[in-house]
């Protein structure tokens, strides 16, 4: 499968991996689970050269058609695109984990299996194609290879990852949430318009 379209019964989580438009791709992913499965749902990359804003209009645009309020993201380009996603309407927050740490806590889930991927060429390649390597001290450590990107993998891991995490409780809850992180941004954006 391609692409699973949104399902009112489902609660979704986002990750994006930011690009400023010149050198790498920018890549949105989501995810829901269901029972114990976590469920790839969404992977999008526009590939350089492109205009920064306009691709956070187009997937903020998605994200919201997945009632998402909010998007989980690297912490690339500073404020900058926390900004560029306020303003088209979803909060995002930056993840607290590095990428080598999603794909850590990524690993148990595949083994176990534990995920259902969409049938994404670029997105395996690149998965397949991280390194492990243990770093002094004995802390694994989990990458791509010189000259190589991840950035489909990196925001399909952490879209996996955030679902496993956050969704543990119900859909109605999610909504209930989204709700309120809507009423409050709306209420945050008009005080810095």
């Amino acid at each position: 499968m391609k692409e699973r379209p949104p399902e009112l019964k489902h609660g979704y989580v986002a990750f994006v991996d930011p690009s400023g438009g010149s050198s790498d791709s920018m890549t949105l992913a989501i995810a829901h689970k269901e029972g114990q499965i976590e469920i790839l749902d969404l992977i999008r990359e526009r590939k350089p050269p492109f205009s920064p804003e306009a691709v956070v209009e187009e997937f903020a645009s998605t994200i919201l058609k997945y009632r998402c309020q909010k998007v989980y993201g690297d912490r690339y380009g500073g404020n900058w695109p926390s900004e560029q996603f306020m303003k088209a309407g979803v909060h995002l927050e930056p993840s607290e984990k590095t990428k080598s740490d999603i794909y850590l806590d990524l690993l148990p889930l595949i083994n176990s299996k534990a995920v259902r991927l969409l049938d994404h060429e670029r997105m395996m390649l690149q998965l397949v194609g991280l390194e492990r390597t243990t770093k002094a001290g004995g802390r694994d450590r989990i990458d791509h290879p010189r000259g190589v990107h991840d950035d489909i993998a990196n925001a399909a891991a952490g879209a996996l990852v955030f679902a496993y995490e956050e969704l543990n409780y119900s859909p109605g809850q999610q909504l209930r949430d989204n709700l309120k992180l809507a009423d409050n941004y709306k209420r945050m954006s008009r005080a810095l318009a």
